[in-house]
């Protein structure tokens, strides 16, 4: 049973967006996280992009973990780190 406290993450879907507009729209909702806060991701392709992109304007503030991958799909859990 899950715990009537702890909200879901919200969920990014990236295939639903323009490719030329995928990790400016990743480092927006990101820069809106609280820290401790996650968000999911998910997109096709290579999500390692993706977290080297946040990588690079975040500097260590992301913890990036691959939840699934399979058939092209990836799913991601990107949490804002309290360092």
């Amino acid at each position: 049973m899950s715990d009537p406290n702890t909200s879901m993450a919200d969920v990014l879907d990236l295939s639903e967006l323009s490719p030329d507009r995928r990790a400016a729209s990743l480092a927006r909702a990101f820069r809106f996280l609280s820290p401790d806060e996650e968000l999911v991701v998910v997109g096709t392709g290579d999500p390692n992009r993706y977290e080297r992109t946040l990588g690079s304007q975040f500097a260590d503030g992301v913890v990036w973990s691959i939840d699934s991958a399979s058939n092209g799909r990836w799913r991601a859990r990107v949490r804002k780190s309290t360092i």
